[in-house]
Formats: structure tokens, C-alpha cells, sequence
């Protein structure tokens, strides 16, 4: 096992390189600090807060990857959990946003990691905001879907999610459904009416 090359024309590889070197991270330092390594490679040796900054950064962007291996590994249509999809998405944003803000006072770093969070929110509200006009669509998919019905509408502990295929393959990953436990546990944020639209410029404090 080694460590992974950005590939500019996959998705979430920047997830991928931040996750395999917090798993190497103890043979990273190993080799670094080797004598014929060191007076080359010493530069870029991570400090402990700069590890905490990379572990920080895969748990922002874990939801992104699971998703996207969930949507682009299926063999059919997967409109139906795009509304779960978007709640997730954006309660998970909120619930890092409130978990940053709670970070020590030492860890200056942490206010950068605000800004990034702020777009991506935006950003997604700009793509939720699209489905208003296929709001029918949307909401018949989800309903239809034996797995959800109307749970989606009701309490969202009920609804049963499958892990991705590859996630069991793929010794990096933790299967999704642990993380969903995990959001379960901690509570829920702010629940999107499926019908309505998020306006695009709604503001992200």
C-alpha cells in the first residue's frame, strides 16, 4: 500500500491522497525522518496540527465521496435519493460548521476551514434551488421508492441506508452507514421542505 497521485480527472481525489496518508501517517514520519531522507524530504514533515488540519478536511469531504461512489457505481436511476442526498449534505455541513467554531482557541487554523464551508453551502443551495421547478418529480421518486415512502417526510431515523458496493471493498473507506449513525446520534439541524426550494442567496453565517 502506497500513497495515492492527485488524478485531475477523477472525482474526490483529494479525499482519497488526505485519507490514505492519515493511514500511513506513522511510516510517513518513519521515512521522512530517516537519515538519507531527511536533509531531502525534512520540509515535509507535518507538524501535529497540520495532521489535525488533514483529518479535519477528510471528514468535510467524506459525505461528498460516499455519495458520489453511491450515484456513479448504480446501475439505475437514482433520482429518488436526491432529496436525501441534499438534507444530508447540508446537515452535515452545518453540524462541521458548529464543530469548527467550537475548536480550541490555539487552533488559528480552524477559522480557514469557515470560508470553504460557506461556499460549498452556497453552492449546494444553488443546485437544490433547481429541483423547485421538478418538485413533483422529485417528490413522487422518493415516495414511490419502496425504502423511503413517506419516511423522508416523517422521521428521518427511519430510513435504512445501504452502503455503497465499493465501500466494502475499499479498505479507506468507512461504510456510510456508520457516519449515518454517527449524524443520527448527534442530532439533526435544520430539515429543507422538499417542495420548496432553497433560495440561492439565503445567507450562511
Amino acid at each position: 500500500m502506497g500513497l495515492i497521485q492527485d488524478v485531475k480527472t477523477r472525482w474526490n481525489p483529494t479525499f482519497d491522497i488526505l485519507t490514505r496518508a492519515l493511514r500511513l501517517q506513522a511510516y510517513i514520519e518513519q521515512w521522512i525522518s530517516l537519515a538519507t531522507t531527511e536533509s531531502k524530504y525534512g520540509q515535509l514533515l507535518l507538524s501535529q496540527e497540520e495532521w489535525a488540519q488533514v483529518q479535519e478536511a477528510t471528514i468535510l469531504l467524506k459525505p461528498l465521496s460516499d455519495y458520489t461512489h453511491t450515484i456513479s457505481t448504480g446501475q439505475h436511476a437514482t433520482i429518488y435519493n436526491a432529496f436525501l442526498i441534499y438534507n444530508d449534505i447540508f446537515d452535515h455541513i452545518d453540524k462541521q460548521r458548529k464543530h469548527i467554531r467550537k475548536l480550541p482557541a490555539n487552533a488559528a487554523w480552524a477559522a480557514r476551514f469557515l470560508s470553504p464551508t460557506k461556499a460549498w453551502h452556497q453552492m449546494f443551495q444553488k443546485y437544490y434551488s433547481r429541483t423547485g421547478k421538478q418538485s413533483l418529480i422529485y417528490n413522487l421518486a422518493t415516495i414511490l421508492d419502496p425504502s423511503k415512502k413517506l419516511a423522508l417526510y416523517e422521521d428521518r431515523g427511519n430510513i435504512k441506508v445501504q452502503d455503497p458496493a465499493m465501500n466494502h471493498e475499499n479498505a479507506d473507506c468507512i461504510p456510510y452507514s456508520e457516519y449515518y449513525k454517527y449524524v443520527s446520534i448527534q442530532g439533526t439541524h435544520k430539515h429543507y421542505c422538499r417542495g420548496d426550494p432553497v433560495t440561492p442567496d439565503a445567507s450562511v453565517t
